[in-house]
């Protein structure tokens, strides 16, 4: 490709293309250099939440797991007690208002399963290599 051929690709695209000043290239360097600190803030603050969710994930140490291992029974039992007396209070509560009960059931059903859920699945996901940094 000749020089001509080059200048009439420019004159071509005058439209897009335009003649950089010391202003504009300053304010070009003062963005790239904000958004290269946001990046390395982003990156700073996804390692922080990679160690907290690391440390969040307080099912897989092994005092936890003896834990569950050697008190299940009495957790479960615990757990028909508390199923057994709520229904007893079904029972004997004449007057219930039970859109009430069943946005406090499905509250607490939320909060024991969709915590642990929700760490462990932050868990598994901080433990992908590199899935909180920018590239």
């Amino acid at each position: 490709m000749g020089d001509q051929q080059i200048i009439q690709i420019l004159r071509a695209y005058s439209d897009y293309l335009h003649v950089s000043n010391m202003v504009s290239d300053g304010l070009r360097y003062i963005g790239n250099v904000i958004i290269l600190g946001l990046a390395t803030l982003t990156n700073v603050v996804s390692s922080s939440f990679r160690q907290m969710y690391k440390l969040l994930n307080f099912w897989e140490y092994s005092g936890v797991k003896n834990f569950l291992k050697t008190y299940n029974a009495a957790i479960w039992a615990l757990a028909a007690v508390a199923i057994a007396w709520a229904g007893l209070m079904f029972i004997h509560n004449k007057r219930v208002d039970y859109q009430e009960k069943g946005n406090n059931f499905l509250v607490a059903v939320l909060l024991f399963f969709g915590t642990t859920f929700f760490y462990d699945s932050g868990h598994r996901a901080s433990q992908q290599r590199d899935c909180w940094k920018l590239r």
